[in-house]
């Protein structure tokens, strides 16, 4: 089981960036990346991109939003951000919680019909180049995990057009970002279990098959 939470991603790309923490955020930072970005070069990491394939969000909110709405106003990551000048792009498959849960914010929304859409979303805005931090959202293991089991042949194979995906989209990044100080994720937000009852995946529970997570980052050297 992992000792670190997911709840160190904020503290860390704050850090990363040079930006204040929100008030809500106190886990300490992931200090790897924090020291791997210091061996890649002095000052704040320029331009971020973060790739989070579902599963590999979350119903209930959807489900019950009214409910979250407190939540929904605390404080994050994204307005960090954006209050310290920073462009934000968030790229979501349509319907799912991340395409809305920060929509009363001042970024850049894109709300896409599936994966293979917010990819080339995703793509456009990197070679675009304008803004500085761009989170992708994808679904497809997260559908088949619920319809079949997280390890079906089907699940398998969206796993691995997920890390396909992510692939594509560090490369254009790199490309794009090559003269900056960049890191890119792959942050996946939980996990999954079968369900004894039916027999298919699901989620939510606290056991090591839903909430212990492996998170992968890179810090690029600039040339």
């Amino acid at each position: 089981m992992n000792e670190v939470s997911i709840a160190a991603v904020t503290p860390t790309i704050c850090r990363l960036m040079g930006i204040p923490l929100p008030e809500a955020s106190s886990p300490p930072a992931f200090e790897s990346l924090i020291e791997q970005a210091q061996l890649a070069g002095s000052g704040p990491v320029e331009k971020v991109l973060l790739y989070a394939p579902d599963a590999i969000g979350s119903r209930l909110i959807a489900a019950h939003r009214p409910d979250f709405k407190p939540v929904l106003q605390v404080t994050t990551l994204f307005d960090r951000l954006i209050d310290a000048g920073r462009k934000v792009a968030i790229v979501a498959v349509r319907g799912s919680s991340i395409a809305t849960i920060f929509k009363e914010r001042s970024l850049a929304y894109f709300s896409e019909d599936y994966d293979a859409d917010v990819t080339a979303r995703t793509l456009q805005l990197i070679e675009a180049d304008k803004h500085d931090f761009i989170l992708a959202y994808h679904q497809e293991y997260d559908d088949s995990l619920h319809a079949t089991t997280p390890e079906s042949e089907r699940s398998l194979a969206a796993m691995r057009r997920h890390i396909e995906s992510f692939i594509t989209l560090a490369r254009a990044f790199n490309r794009s970002s090559a003269s900056r100080k960049r890191l890119l994720g792959f942050v996946p937000d939980h996990g999954a279990h079968v369900d004894p009852e039916t027999g298919k995946g699901t989620h939510g529970l606290d056991i090591p098959e839903d909430m212990d997570l492996t998170h992968f980052y890179g810090i690029p050297l600039a040339h």
